[in-house]
């Protein structure tokens, strides 16, 4: 008696091998692909968050908006704010700017300079302002933005508008 495998086993192995590779691969495809999709739409909506927080901070901190520099026509648009918070040396008051940088929300202060606060995997595609006086000459300013995953691939660019309202800090 002969020991070994025929050909048709072996035929029969090898496409059984191939087969269960193949799934492999597929299935592991796969894990990555939602891997990458669930990381984009985590990093709009951590970015967003973000910018949210970002807006009711320097918003509430801000005794007025400084009208000269403000764009509330535009997208984008910026905002500037007159405000108390980490003022400069011998100063009663100091200002920052809100605007678009190569996609990117940013903020410039006198002392601190500019920084930019989304991330550069995600790109803001819309910025908008807009100056509420409400009755009693309370001020509110809207904030509506667009953020999207920066990708090449459009499976992975994921979209969230995002938009509210805060009222500036009354005396």
């Amino acid at each position: 008696m002969k020991k070994g495998f025929t050909l048709i086993e072996l035929i029969i192995y090898v496409a059984l091998f191939s087969l269960i590779v193949s799934l492999v691969f597929r299935f592991s495809l796969s894990l990555i692909d939602a891997t990458v999709r669930a990381n984009a739409k985590e990093e709009v909506q951590i970015n967003a968050a973000s910018l949210l927080k970002l807006f009711d901070f320097e918003v509430r901190g801000a005794t007025e908006v400084y009208d000269s520099t403000s764009d509330f026509t535009g997208d984008p648009g910026q905002l500037s704010l007159v405000t108390t918070r980490g003022l400069p040396p011998y100063e009663t008051e100091t200002y920052i700017d809100i605007y678009l940088d190569d996609g990117r929300l940013c903020t410039k202060r006198e002392l601190t300079g500019v920084t930019c606060h989304t991330s550069k995997k995600v790109e803001v595609t819309s910025l908008e302002f807009e100056k509420i006086t409400q009755t009693g000459g309370a001020e509110s300013v809207q904030i509506k933005a667009t953020l999207q995953f920066r990708s090449q691939r459009t499976e992975y660019q994921n979209e969230e508008i995002i938009q509210t309202s805060v009222r500036l800090r009354s005396y």
